[in-house]
């Protein structure tokens, strides 16, 4: 399976502590996705077959006192990301921030 979306090198992944299907990355172009692994479906030619998913979800990170970046997030890269029951999505950038998204129910269903 691939999953396609992120525009820059992808460095951590990380599972849902609630279920079997749902990971985030987190990647250089200054996003975290959220991926529904029930979502694949098969490959076109041009996207090299096989299976592949697309997000459900994207998190900028916060930047200039609130601002989000915009999803193609240029600037700031995510170095690692963490999902844990009881904090959400964590993520750590090269701002030497750590971001904290607590969202219920972040996949749509």
């Amino acid at each position: 399976m691939t999953l396609r979306g992120h525009t820059n090198m992808v460095v951590s992944l990380a599972a849902s502590p609630d279920n079997g299907y749902s990971l985030v990355s987190g990647a250089h172009d200054g996003t975290c996705r959220v991926w529904d692994l029930r979502s694949a479906r098969a490959g076109t030619a041009d996207e090299g077959g096989g299976t592949v998913s697309q997000p459900v979800y994207t998190i900028g990170r916060e930047w200039l006192k609130g601002k989000k970046l915009p999803p193609a997030g240029d600037g700031v890269k995510v170095l690692s990301v963490a999902w844990d029951k009881t904090w959400g999505i964590v993520s750590g950038g090269e701002d030497k921030k750590v971001q904290i998204n607590r969202g219920q129910a972040l996949l749509a269903e």
